[in-house]
């Protein structure tokens, strides 16, 4: 039997929320799970919290209350781990068992990544493996907001060898998961999938093996001791008749065999049953129940490398994405401090201007030079894509200091 502790975590913006709150807490019905058996759903309970919780302003108040900055829209602000065991293991526990387990998983969990920054770990019994959710928002130790920085490749690889061996010091006898399995990076809705394929490979497994049982009872239906039958040939006997003396008795086998009654009512027994097995044989083989499971197993692993690329392609837009936003974090900066740099230039410009210049003629001559060498430079930075083609603040200053002046100019 399976015994592999399984724990996985995944990362939701804001704008998951919502949908994970509704999935958690059974909030209506969900047509994408068809395991879902809505009879048992009041028997999910959650460790955490007495009452169904708002997961989105619950989350955004513990964020206020110890993050400063506040975090991005597209910010991670929900870490949610699933926590369960192989099914056969944890299916083979008792309630109060499974109880003790999740309440365990839930003290790891908590003790690792904080009791406070914990919100729900919520257990349900109405699929077909029992399982846990928890949330946990990812605050670090310094108070920011930074699921990058706590789930690291280390911390992940790290949660998957020390999860076993916090169940084993309570007496769970569970290990971890195989090096390098594709198990621990399926997120919930492709390892369900999975289950379902594992479930359909099952019974087509249970109905071969009732297969083979009916013909063992076939087979046994021979009897099992060596055929023993004592047959005895065939004598035709001939009397040929003389002129002179007896007759001459000629005796000469014919090649057949003589049977007695009941011999011949054993042997037509044995060769009854050994046709039916040779039939039924031949039936089972025409069904091609073999080449059904093989089809179910290659198109689960056909299944699970779509997944794996699927997920790889997400992982490696997610990396360019956030590179881009860095890149652009960096720009924006670079921008305002060039800006405040132009604010501060124009100033002293305008004051030297105005020392050596006395009407707004001579001011926009001086200035017009000037201003003419900025746009140069300006240009510059933009054919090397560093500012995007719009007027520059330089330039929005200048203009609106021209017409101030030529307005104060007009008032005299």
């Amino acid at each position: 039997m399976a015994q592999f502790a399984i724990i996985r975590m995944q990362k939701f913006q804001v704008s998951d929320v919502q949908g994970i709150q509704k999935h958690n807490q059974r909030q209506g019905t969900s047509k994408s799970n068809p395991d879902i058996d809505y009879s048992k759903t009041e028997q999910n309970y959650d460790l955490l919290n007495d009452q169904n919780l708002k997961y989105e302003s619950e989350i955004k108040e513990k964020i206020s209350g110890q993050v400063k900055r506040k975090p991005r829209a597209n910010s991670v602000v929900l870490s949610e781990f699933m926590v369960t065991a192989s099914p056969e293991y944890m299916n083979a526990l008792s309630a109060e068992e499974q109880k003790i387990y999740f309440e365990k998983s839930l003290e790891f969990i908590q003790e690792r990544y904080g009791q406070k920054n914990t919100i729900y770990a919520v257990i349900h019994h109405d699929e077909a493996t029992p399982h846990m959710h928890v949330g946990v928002i990812p605050i670090t130790k310094d108070n920011r907001l930074s699921a990058k920085d706590i789930f690291n490749k280390q911390e992940l690889r790290e949660l998957q060898e020390e999860f076993p061996k916090h169940l084993q010091e309570h007496d769970f006898k569970i290990v971890r998961g195989e090096k390098g399995s594709e198990k621990k990076h399926l997120s919930s809705q492709e390892y369900k999938e999975k289950q379902d394929l594992e479930k359909e490979i099952q019974l087509l497994d249970k109905e071969i093996d009732g297969k083979k049982k009916e013909f063992i009872d076939l087979s046994e239906a021979l009897p099992q001791e060596k055929l023993e039958i004592k047959v005895q040939k065939e004598i035709k006997t001939d009397v040929k008749q003389k002129l002179f003396g007896d007759a001459e008795v000629i005796k000469k086998e014919t090649g057949n065999y003589v049977l007695a009654p009941k011999q011949l009512k054993e042997l037509t027994g044995y060769v009854n049953a050994a046709l039916a097995v040779t039939k039924d044989y031949e039936r089972l083989q025409s069904t091609d129940l073999v080449k059904e499971n093989k089809a179910l197993e290659a198109s689960n692993d056909s299944l699970h490398s779509l997944l794996m690329n699927s997920r790889d392609n997400y992982t490696k837009l997610s990396e360019e994405n956030q590179t881009l936003i860095s890149s652009n974090k960096d720009l924006k900066a670079r921008v305002a401090d060039l800006t405040l740099e132009i604010k501060a230039t124009y100033q002293s410009v305008k004051e030297f201007v105005n020392e050596h210049t006395k009407t707004v003629r001579d001011f926009k001559s001086v200035f017009k030079d000037f201003a003419d060498k900025i746009r140069g430079k300006t240009s510059e930075v933009r054919e090397k894509g560093q500012l995007e083609p719009r007027t520059s603040e330089f330039e929005k200053i200048h203009q609106k200091e021209v017409r101030r002046e030529q307005d104060n100019e007009l008032s005299r």
